[in-house]
């Protein structure tokens, strides 16, 4: 398709999102095109808003503090879609200069009307506050669906303090390309002998003259069925005239963005260019690509690359782009090791490339989320979204393993039929949509980390991982219906924030905060099962979830530091704040809703936990309180087995049971003993 048929193909599926999400075509544009953004690595985690004011707007905002950099976002719609909008970009980017110049100012012109803000522009304010003199570039963006000549986009610049002021247009020709290159249409053929010529001084003369690269290379004898390696070299100055020449076309598989001149990676290799150019080849990692094919010439015994297609550079994309941002440099003196996987299997070549970028990109901590698609875990998962059906809507909650999977699948059936594309939206509501790092998210918060769920959720999902890895999990139907039940138990925190916090304070610290709060009250003995069998939280726990979202926001407001959140002591102090407020026992989960089917060696655990008797629990938290052993939540899980035992309930999971007989293994590994028992 051109570019008109697809940006009529976008405006559909903008429409239909809009339609389903109960939305406006703005917002959606500004989602489709950030999601893109964030396929291609461009973004990190960005978060969308909406202020406008008479001379500052704001559309989005993406904090990343990795790349120590601030990214601002303005959406401009375009009437009709793709048409010209060059007069309005500079305009545009005045706005998002404002918008930042007056949330840093001591005495913000937002004084006065913060209160009026919606909380998603509250928290722009707070963390675009925060961020200064922590961030090295700020990047504004102009996002619209319309086309901009590169003649608009601004200079990058550098005020006194150092910080790179960068400026970017995504229009609908660049999202066009994206799709492109997706879809495989963009395909880089690279001529050696022939395209990139290049003037290098005569020995011989004052003149100079124009010759063609030769990339030496030699030829891995593996044996290998689907690839063919070469090692070669190649010089600086080649490099940088090729990746001048195609840009981020030629960095499409790589999974890391440039992270510009500010990066303490790239300002060694900048510093490695200038000073000692001749010690780059030595210090440097090199550059891994792929290619479908390769083309060779041989003089003598030494064997030289002449001809490259569909080149890529999926790893070394940072290196590849400080030598050409290094144009005032003598990059002659500057060498490059070079790694060249040609993939000779066509069948499964975007397969393989895919995961050569992925093993090659390894070391690095970029996306992690996106290596982890493969795990085991996830797969089960996934599987399980597909067979569940919630029970009152008899719809689907959808799994989104791999990024972009819900837009591909939902796309797939609309090139089938209209019929088709409602049938997926029918059973597949955009709403019910959950990704790896929400559901990593949702259960580092539901298992008492807060401050571990307030930072990324690149690093919260590494943690979740990590734990899940260190911990048992039975991953069954069961365990799927509670991770959509915490996921409705998520929303509704967010939706309470805004009923009864409006503007006071970050909505994405309070909702974990008192989500986890809600965990630690019932010692994670919730009954979710009511949440996901009438998807719905009961109305008494709404009444809670209110009460104690106020209280927690409050508690976290005392200190302004958005950073305090992500501090351990931060919670401990909140659980202290928590101590005496309490949840009816009608919201705890009954012995009939957890009857399971277990084997033997299961049954025998749970027995072994039932065998301790109430008079043990009760001696055992006289001596934890007396001798000031045991965290809170301990004490309190010991409180529920007296509570338990003593209405004639009985432990029936193997989860509480594992967890009664730990917490009694801990107490007399710490001294306690019961004697005459």
């Amino acid at each position: 398709m051109n570019i008109k048929e697809f940006a009529q193909y976008v405006m559909d599926i903008v429409q239909d999102s809009a339609e389903s999400n109960e939305t406006d075509i703005n917002t959606e544009f500004v989602r489709y095109y950030l999601d893109c953004m964030e396929e291609c690595d461009e973004v990190s985690a960005p978060e969308i808003c909406s202020f406008s004011g008479a001379k500052a707007k704001l559309t989005a905002y993406d904090y990343n503090d990795e790349a120590e950099s601030l990214d601002l976002f303005l959406f401009i719609h375009a009437t009709p879609i793709a048409s010209r909008i060059d007069s309005r970009v500079k305009s545009g980017f005045n706005y998002l200069h404002e918008f930042y110049n007056q949330c840093i100012k001591k005495k913000s012109p937002f004084s006065g009307a913060e209160s009026e803000f919606s909380s998603e522009v509250q928290d722009a304010i707070n963390i675009i506050r925060e961020s200064k003199g922590k961030v090295n570039v700020i990047r504004f963006f102009i996002l619209t669906d319309g086309a901009v000549s590169s003649n608009e986009v601004p200079t990058h610049k550098e005020d006194e303090d150092g910080v790179i002021y960068e400026y970017h247009i995504w229009d609908i020709a660049s999202i066009y390309r994206q799709d492109q290159i997706k879809q495989g249409n963009n395909k880089i053929e690279i001529d050696f002998e022939n395209d990139i010529k290049y003037f290098v001084p005569n020995k011989n003369s004052q003149n100079k003259e124009l010759i063609a690269p030769k990339i030496q290379c030699l030829k891995v004898e593996d044996d290998n069925p689907s690839v063919d390696t070469y090692l070669a070299i190649i010089s600086g100055d080649v490099l940088a005239k090729i990746y001048n020449q195609y840009r981020t076309l030629l960095l499409e598989k790589n999974v890391r963005a440039f992270l510009r001149n500010k990066s303490k990676v790239n300002q060694r290799i900048m510093s490695t260019i200038k000073k000692t150019p001749e010690m780059f080849f030595s210090y440097n990692n090199g550059i891994s690509t792929t290619a479908s094919e390769v083309e060779l010439k041989q003089t003598g015994r030494i064997q030289y690359i002449t001809k490259l297609k569909d080149w890529q550079i999926v790893n070394g994309g940072q290196t590849t782009a400080s030598i050409a941002c290094a144009a005032d440099c003598d990059l002659s003196k500057v060498f490059v090791q070079m790694k060249v996987s040609v993939v000779k299997n066509k069948e499964k070549y975007s397969e393989i490339v895919s995961s050569i970028s992925r093993c090659a990109n390894s070391q690095t901590s970029i996306k992690l989320s996106d290596f982890d698609s493969g795990d085991e875990y996830l797969v089960k998962l996934e599987k399980l979204s597909k067979e569940e059906i919630a029970p009152i809507s008899n719809t689907k909650w959808f799994f989104e393993r791999m990024r972009g999977q819900y837009t591909d699948s939902r796309a797939t059936k609309a090139s089938l039929s209209e019929l088709d594309e409602k049938s997926f939206k029918t059973e597949y509501p955009k709403k019910q949509l959950l990704t790896k790092t929400d559901i990593a998210k949702v259960m580092t918060i539901w298992e008492m980390k807060p401050h571990i769920a307030c930072n990324s959720r690149e690093k919260c999902f590494t943690s979740y991982m990590s734990s899940l890895k260190r911990n048992h999990t039975n991953i069954d139907a069961t365990y799927w219906h509670n991770i959509v039940a915490l996921s409705i138990l998520y929303k509704d925190i967010e939706a309470c924030f805004e009923k009864r916090c409006g503007q006071r304070g970050f909505k994405s610290r309070t909702v974990a905060y008192t989500m986890s709060a809600i965990s630690y009250l019932t010692n994670q003995n919730l009954n979710i099962a009511y949440i996901w069998k009438n998807e719905k939280v009961q109305s008494q726990l709404e009444e809670i979830i209110e009460r104690e979202i106020v209280k927690v926001n409050d508690f976290l407001n005392q200190d302004n530091s958005r950073s305090f959140t992500k501090n351990a002591k931060c919670w401990d102090d909140m659980k202290d704040m928590l101590h005496g407020h309490t949840v009816p026992v009608s919201l705890f989960t009954s012995d009939e809703d957890n009857i399971n089917e277990y084997n033997d060696a299961e049954k025998g655990i749970i027995n072994q936990a039932n065998a301790i008797p109430a008079e043990w629990w009760n001696a055992m938290l006289r001596w934890a309180k007396e001798e000031n052993r045991l965290s809170l939540i301990e004490r309190r899980q010991a409180s529920n087995y007296i509570k338990k035992i003593g209405n004639n309930r009985f432990i029936k999971t193997i989860n509480a049971a594992e967890k009664a007989i730990a917490l009694k293994e801990k107490a007399e590994t710490l001294g306690f003993v019961m004697e005459n028992l």
